[in-house]
């Protein structure tokens, strides 16, 4: 269920910045069928790169570095449109759902140029009816914001779903809950944005 402890699986989580945060996944077997809480790591599939934030400043500074003109997004949680700017500013290849039928209502108004869908976000046959429509071309990038406060079994829930879906190059994760599993220790003095946008390519640390 939602409120289940998430299934261990392949892959363990690995920080690589501090703001708009990177975070890799590699295969590394199976996980001890039992570990302390405190030393819990998510756990995903095969995805590629994981970015997790917590404010919205994070938010959207992730999709000023990693979003490219030529990429296909999937904007999850589009809300009012606040995020979707910033993502229309940077692609025009942009759809952005949201389940609640006023708040795309509000979004459609103040952008019209951009395509909103309300839809549930764990309804995965209409997300794959939306990757259908784009194919052959593909959703390279996901951004994720169904509430910064969802607890952490519905967070991986949510990006195993688009994961294993869509299968995206870069995924952008808005959440509270999976910063607290990333960050087991504090981490002081955040590199310059400069240095996170080159660093976003470079080998998880060890």
């Amino acid at each position: 269920g939602v409120g289940a402890r998430p299934e261990k699986a392949r892959g363990d989580l690995r920080v690589r910045h501090r703001a708009a945060q990177v975070v890799q996944l590699r295969g590394a077997g199976a996980a001890p069928a039992e570990q302390p809480a405190q030393e819990e790591m998510l756990q995903l599939g095969n995805a590629s790169e994981v970015v997790v934030c917590e404010e919205v400043s994070e938010y959207r500074s992730a999709a000023v570095q990693l979003v490219r003109p030529d990429d296909w997004v999937l904007e999850v949680g589009s809300h009012v449109g606040g995020t979707t700017k910033v993502l229309a500013s940077m692609t025009s290849k942009l759809i952005g759902i949201d389940q609640q039928s006023d708040l795309v209502a509000q979004a459609r108004t103040k952008l019209p140029d951009v395509r909103f869908e309300i839809l549930d976000a764990f309804d995965a046959p209409k997300v794959l009816a939306l990757a259908k429509e784009i194919a052959p071309e593909r959703f390279k990038k996901v951004f994720i914001d169904i509430s910064g406060s969802r607890d952490i079994a519905t967070v991986v829930r949510i990006m195993a779903m688009y994961e294993n879906t869509l299968k995206p190059e870069v995924m952008v994760v808005k959440s509270q809950a999976a910063q607290e599993v990333a960050f087991e220790k504090p981490v002081v003095d955040p590199p310059p944005v400069a240095s996170r946008r080159a660093a976003l390519t470079a080998p998880a640390a060890a």
